[in-house]
């Protein structure tokens, strides 16, 4: 609510600046997200992930496939 960048933490203690001052989800890198997947807020999809049509994403995981 002070308006600042949210930091979101990346692992190991690690906080990336996202540079904004409202949050949804992160996607990385070369994820593939099928249609009417679901992200909810304060989510992060992993680099290289696959989630399939229809899913409901309310997990933070390591890379891996839905």
């Amino acid at each position: 609510m002070d308006r600042r960048n949210i930091r979101y933490e990346i692992g190991s203690g690690k906080y990336m600046d996202i540079g904004r001052n409202h949050f949804g989800a992160l996607v990385g890198d070369n994820a593939a997200v099928g249609a009417a997947v679901i992200i909810l807020p304060g989510r992060y999809v992993p680099n290289n992930s696959i989630i399939q049509a229809g899913t409901i994403y309310c997990k933070n995981e390591a890379d891996t496939r839905y």
